[in-house]
């Protein structure tokens, strides 16, 4: 990940005015619509193709908001990194930390 440049939100937040706090509000709800709105084919962690020595497959990767299969061949699902996986000496335990086929999908319904 890349450090983003700017000025970090908890330095202006108490000179804002409510009109600009809103605005950074609503900005941040509408990115967590946007990333809410999709499922993924399968549970893992997000990896470039090539990190993963993967070429590419055409595999969907995950549903958009309408259902349709979304197909990008720069990314990939591969094993889980989170913390909960290698905490309390779970690193050297070996087990599959997927990526793991999502059995049932959930139905959206579209207006």
């Amino acid at each position: 990940m890349d450090k983003v440049h700017g000025i970090e939100l908890e330095h202006v937040w108490p000179r804002m005015g409510i009109e600009a706090k809103f605005a950074v509000v609503k900005a941040i709800a509408g990115f967590q619509k946007a990333w809410t709105s999709i499922s993924f084919k399968k549970f893992g962690s997000l990896y470039y193709t090539t990190d993963l020595g993967q070429s590419s497959n055409n595999e969907v990767l995950y549903f958009d908001v309408n259902g349709a299969g979304i197909v990008d061949s720069k990314f990939a699902i591969g094993p889980c990194t989170g913390r909960e996986y290698f905490d309390d000496g779970r690193g050297a335990v070996e087990f599959s930390r997927g990526p793991c086929t999502i059995c049932l999908l959930k139905q959206r319904n579209v207006d």
